[in-house]
């Protein structure tokens, strides 16, 4: 699903961790992986695929730690430079997403889903 919220071909490819941030350059494309604390490490489900398994993050959570991880995001106008299919967007599960953001405890990424509800209603 994340794949449909970004309209064109990425080329850097963003996970999660608890382990250290790295960084991976392969002829397939550049792997990130970002550091979060291990209480914020929730919100997906596992997928096997080709014999690994693979922890594959919701929607709603994969929003979260993207805006958690990137701070310079504080208006529409910087919504608006992401380019997020809105209309994914709208297919979130607003109160799963409220949920996740609890466990945040954070007043700054709480302000930043505020300005992400008026950019997908406009």
């Amino acid at each position: 699903m994340i794949a449909a919220l970004v309209p064109e071909a990425v080329f850097t490819i963003y996970s999660i961790t608890t382990q250290n941030t790295t960084k991976f350059e392969t002829v397939l494309g550049v792997f990130v992986y970002r550091h979060l604390k291990n209480n914020l490490f929730f919100g997906y489900r596992l997928i096997q695929k080709n014999g690994y398994t693979v922890a594959f993050a919701s929607l709603e959570k994969a929003v979260l730690d993207y805006l958690y991880l990137n701070p310079h995001i504080n208006s529409i106008d910087d919504f608006e430079s992401l380019r997020w299919n809105k209309s994914v967007l709208k297919s979130m599960d607003l109160a799963l997403l409220e949920n996740y953001l609890k466990l945040f405890h954070s007043k700054v990424l709480t302000k930043r889903i505020v300005i992400l509800k008026k950019y997908i209603d406009a």
